[in-house]
């Protein structure tokens, strides 16, 4: 493992102990996704897939945060085991409070979107900016 890439797990460390509404696990190490996770990851990145919903990227900021957390708060409920895609790592957490994490979330990055896998309910929750809007995906696991 490289200096930059231990340096940037401890970051994501720290922040994520900070986070409000969960329980910091660990930053995984790539050997530790499951062959199902990494094979979605995959397809979402690597492929076109056709989205379940849509919203136009022209709209307020504040719109499309609740019309993110309408799309995702279904599949984030308290005590499920997930892991946050950040930056290309992931970070497994316990959730403890839905509103208070989505809401520390949504408002700490500069770009709304996210990518989530819901250990629990073995789904992969997507957000993520294209073109001309914003397209969520979910894909079983």
């Amino acid at each position: 493992m490289e200096l930059r890439e231990k340096l940037r797990r401890q970051v994501l460390k720290k922040e994520y102990e900070n986070f409000p509404g969960v329980q910091f696990k660990k930053v995984l190490l790539p050997d530790e996704y499951t062959k199902n996770e990494d094979r979605e990851l995959e397809y979402l990145t690597k492929t076109f897939c056709i989205p379940n919903d849509r919203v136009d990227t022209r709209c307020d900021r504040e719109y499309l945060k609740t019309w993110l957390k309408e799309k995702v708060t279904p599949y984030l409920g308290k005590g499920n085991n997930v892991v946050f895609m950040d930056g290309g790592f992931g970070v497994n957490v316990t959730i403890l409070d839905t509103e208070k994490m989505l809401d520390f979330y949504l408002n700490s990055k500069s770009q709304v979107g996210l990518c989530i896998i819901n250990r629990s309910l073995k789904k992969l929750l997507d957000v993520s900016p294209e073109e001309n809007d914003y397209a969520f995906f979910i894909r079983d696991i």
